[in-house]
């Protein structure tokens, strides 16, 4: 009943989000001028990319909420999915990774954006312009969504324990990149010394709870579940996590929340969208996406490799790939030795 319960509940805020979204930019000219703007070139008339992007990927998201309901069986869980269906969500996913990547990129290349500096990062006041630098640095992230999500679909058809935790080795590699990339702090945004006095007190809570939902993301729900598969995975062949109807909810807002931040400006920088209303479609979608990841993280994901994850962030910064790899054999160690 409980579980029923949140699955209402996410419908109810997924539905409201999307259809606030679907709403604004089907009025007036929003439509036409958003996805279907055009540029010359050599004479000839040709669409922005990442507006055709934005398109296709909306779209892409809306299908993967549609795909993902045949997983609720008569109010229950399927906990056995078929080959057609394991298929289905593998190649839906590995299309979402590469929009998403393909998505931020072509916003860094085609918004004039190289020399905007703002006072901080992040999109949510009014007088903020998104970076070329944030949307470099938001590309690392959706390179991380489309390896994390292969990492657990592959798990599932793995039966080496070896195999499973060099995977997820693996999986935790792109980090060795990421001093690679531009690097922002939601921090800036409501720290003292920092403090933009353009702000208003409502963003930098936000700001503040975006701060602790990277925090909560990047150790529970990155490298903690990571970690937590692999070690359960070596215990038992469980369905695979991906299709886990409740996991599908989770993942499409996470990939939701990662675009919307810079689309909802977007659409407040060209009068389509009120601030207020970008604020509380902001709020709805934290809110969503904060149950969803609750919920995946409750079921899911062992505390003692997610605490450990956080201790070595602060005490071994920068360095994520060797807290993992650290965390993952003591963890499998201790397992073996049947102490956990």
């Amino acid at each position: 009943m409980c579980m029923h319960f949140v699955v209402l509940l996410l419908l109810s805020l997924s539905s409201l989000f999307f259809g606030s979204v679907v709403f604004t930019i089907t009025s007036g000219s929003a439509w036409n001028n958003l996805f279907f703007k055009f540029a010359k070139k050599g004479g000839t008339k040709l669409p922005y990319q990442h507006s055709l992007l934005g398109f296709i990927y909306l779209f892409w998201l809306l299908f993967g909420f549609f795909l993902s309901f045949p997983l609720f069986s008569n109010g229950d869980i399927q906990t056995n999915a078929s080959i057609s269906q394991t298929f289905t969500f593998v190649t839906y996913d590995i299309v979402l990774g590469i929009f998403g990547i393909l998505l931020t990129l072509s916003a860094a290349r085609d918004f004039p954006h190289k020399n905007v500096k703002n006072h901080a990062s992040g999109t949510l006041d009014n007088h903020a312009t998104v970076t070329q630098d944030e949307m470099i640095e938001h590309s690392f992230y959706q390179i991380l969504n489309l390896i994390q999500i292969l990492f657990i679909h592959s798990i599932s058809f793995m039966i080496n324990h070896i195999l499973i935790l060099l995977l997820c080795m693996l999986a935790t590699f792109p980090w060795q990149f990421r001093h690679r990339f531009p690097v922002h702090s939601f921090s800036a945004n409501y720290s003292q010394e920092n403090a933009d006095t353009k702000s208003t007190f409502m963003v930098k809570v936000l700001y503040r709870i975006k701060k602790y939902q990277y925090v909560f993301y990047k150790h529970f729900l990155l490298h903690g579940l990571n970690i937590s598969l692999a070690l359960q995975y070596t215990i038992t062949n469980s369905p695979s996590l991906a299709l886990d109807p409740y996991f599908r909810f989770y993942w499409l807002l996470l990939n939701t929340a990662y675009v919307m931040e810079f689309f909802l400006q977007t659409l407040v920088k060209k009068g389509y969208l009120l601030q207020s209303s970008m604020l509380a479609m902001q709020k709805v979608l934290m809110l969503a996406s904060s149950i969803a990841a609750i919920d995946v993280m409750w079921r899911k994901v062992l505390w003692l490799p997610c605490l450990l994850s956080l201790v070595l962030n602060f005490t071994w910064r920068g360095r994520d790939l060797q807290h993992t790899t650290t965390v993952l054999i003591f963890l499998y160690a201790l397992q073996e030795l049947h102490i956990l």
